[in-house]
């Protein structure tokens, strides 16, 4: 289902409307927060390798025409 169906992350403008949408790769869409007027989010974990740490990503959106 998870392959079938992937986490979307929908970029709407002030009015509510649909501007962009993708799938975040690598980043868990979860993760999101906003620091600093800057957006963050954490990389998702590999399920086969143990980790004691975690990555976080500043995202940054382009607009593409």
């Amino acid at each position: 289902m998870k392959k079938k169906y992937q986490y979307r992350i929908a970029i709407l403008d002030t009015l509510g409307n649909l501007i962009h949408d993708f799938v975040p790769g690598r980043l868990g869409p979860r993760s999101m927060l906003v620091r600093n007027g800057e957006l963050w989010m954490q990389e998702t974990p590999d399920e086969e390798v143990e980790e004691d740490f975690f990555r976080l990503f500043r995202v940054g959106l382009m607009r593409s025409d």
